[in-house]
């Protein structure tokens, strides 16, 4: 075994130097059928191939063409991770998948124009109709099945699928995508931009249903959705991913997308009608109002979260669900809605409240500009197993909001308060004390009004725990503080 692993050693600089001239296009046939042998003599040893692709991608991105990318082309592949392989061609990466049967892992991360080569060509007006701009550009079945094979050939073991920067990636090709991977559980489109509010309505989609049938073919189970940057995608996005997944979600990156209040209330499984009900009570001003007198059910649920549906005690919604919902919340354990479209204040509250009642099992949450005390405190008093709390630019929030939290989530280890302009010393050392010996390693405090006295706490409680503290722009602090810290704090990594 030693010789074996000296020998890759020796010649691993050999392959990535061949490696640089094909990707230059100044190879000849010679030198590369040397280092297909080269390669081939390790497809033995497929951790040694592994590596040396993850070690191109990551250090010569922008040498690797297909001509490269073939060479690693053996049955255990396991992940294929392309970041920035902008001279990679759609053609090749789908061979591969059909080839590496075994791959799990796909990242095709910041690759802008890898699927356009799939997409029709544009009018040379420059003009999109109505029903494009709704459901993405139509791309011809025959153009996805001669590219990726037919829908009913699966990508057996693929489980994560990252396309995060594919701006030309659409639609048709995430369905064609979702319908395929059978055991699909991570799906990041972050900033595709092509992507359409309907991009999970498989009714909407000519691409798919006219050749793969109905959606009833979809199999997979997705755990993790990321849409982060998607301002396109809505509430009726949501819609669709809750009715596709609800029984399977488990994180739900909404950050910076188009979903708002009406999108939290679908999230909670509440249907079209009651979901109306509720936003048009928010808007209601009368509290002696006629409608509000006659559907107690309305008032029940920005209350407790839950109907009346549900028998008196029971803390989560009946199932099969009531008739206000059409499914039971998803079990979520993650949830980013950091600016999302939740601009209203009062009807943020509400809404947040409503999620929060409805999802007990939330490990991490992050949110921008919460909408007050009052929210923070209806999350806290339900949500007792957060690991991690992010309130980003939440001005309205006092130190008051967080006297309650040690006690509330007592196995929080990151709580990240940047941008919380109002949080001081105060509010700082409940939180020092409270967490003192437990499992507190993270804080973030940019921007809050925190002073020496606040770091002098903080070495006092949380100097054996405290791994990460950032005090960015914390004009009040000054060398005494941190050299407290310093001399304090030893487990202190950044």
């Amino acid at each position: 075994m030693a010789q074996i692993l000296s020998l890759s050693d020796l010649t691993k600089l050999n392959i990535i130097h061949q490696l640089l001239k094909i990707g230059s296009l100044n190879y000849s046939a010679a030198q590369e059928d040397y280092l297909a042998n080269q390669i081939r003599c390790g497809s033995d040893y497929p951790g040694l191939i592994q590596s040396l692709l993850d070690m191109c991608v990551s250090d010569y991105a922008s040498a690797v063409k297909d001509a490269v990318l073939n060479l690693f082309v053996i049955k255990e592949l396991k992940v294929l991770n392309l970041k920035n392989c902008e001279h990679v061609t759609i053609g090749t990466v789908a061979t591969i998948l059909q080839r590496c049967v075994t791959i799990s892992v796909l990242k095709l991360h910041n690759i802008p124009h890898l699927f356009a080569e799939l997409l029709p060509a544009q009018p040379d007006s420059g003009q999109t109709s109505s029903e494009n701009r709704s459901v993405g550009p139509s791309i011809p079945p025959g153009k996805l099945h001669s590219t990726f094979g037919p829908c009913n050939t699966t990508l057996t073991n693929l489980s994560y699928l990252d396309l995060s920067g594919c701006t030309t990636f659409t639609d048709g090709i995430l369905q064609h995508f979702l319908m395929r991977c059978h055991n699909l559980q991570h799906l990041n489109i972050k900033r595709c931009l092509s992507l359409t509010e309907n991009a999970f309505n498989f009714s909407s989609h000519r691409d798919t249903t006219t050749a793969a049938g109905n959606q009833h073919t979809l199999r997979c189970h997705l755990h993790t959705v990321i849409l982060t940057g998607n301002k396109q995608m809505t509430s009726i996005t949501l819609s669709d991913i809750m009715h596709l997944f609800h029984s399977s979600l488990q994180s739900l990156d909404l950050s910076a997308t188009g979903v708002g209040c009406k999108g939290m209330l679908i999230l909670c499984g509440f249907n079209v009608s009651t979901t109306n009900k509720l936003l048009e009570r928010l808007h209601v001003t009368d509290p002696d109002d006629d409608f509000i007198r006659r559907d107690p059910e309305i008032e029940s649920i920005f209350e407790t979260g839950q109907c009346l549906c549900a028998p008196l005690g029971q803390s989560s919604p009946p199932d099969p669900p009531c008739q206000h919902r059409t499914s039971s919340p998803a079990d979520l354990h993650m949830l980013n809605i950091q600016n999302s479209n939740l601009h209203c204040i009062s009807c943020s509250h509400a809404c947040l409240s409503v999620v929060f009642n409805n999802h007990p099992s939330l490990r991490n949450v992050e949110v921008s500009n919460m909408s007050g005390d009052e929210t923070l405190d209806v999350m806290l008093r339900n949500c007792a197993q957060l690991r991690k709390l992010t309130l980003l630019e939440s001005t309205r929030l006092t130190d008051e909001a967080f006297s309650t939290l040690p006690d509330m989530c007592p196995v929080l280890e990151e709580l990240d308060l940047r941008g919380v302009s109002f949080m001081g010393d105060d509010g700082l050392v409940r939180i020092c004390e409270g967490y003192a010996n437990k499992r507190l390693k993270k804080l973030m405090l940019a921007e809050c009004q925190i002073t020496d006295r606040g770091l002098q706490d903080i070495a006092t409680h949380l100097s054996d725990q405290i791994q990460m503290l950032d005090l960015s722009w914390c004009d009040d602090v000054t060398d005494v503080g941190l050299v407290r810290i310093a001399e304090s704090c030893k487990q202190l990594r950044g």
